[in-house]
């Protein structure tokens, strides 16, 4: 899997994988309060 990329280099075909990826990284950093 690759990294993800950061928002200003994100391509314009944004896949719903992506927003699947975000949305993880979000819940993972409300429940942990940390950044990663």
């Amino acid at each position: 899997m690759r990294r993800a990329t950061p928002v200003e280099q994100a391509p314009p075909a944004f896949h719903p994988e992506n927003l699947l990826f975000l949305s993880f990284l979000g819940y993972i950093r409300a429940r942990t309060g940390r950044f990663y």
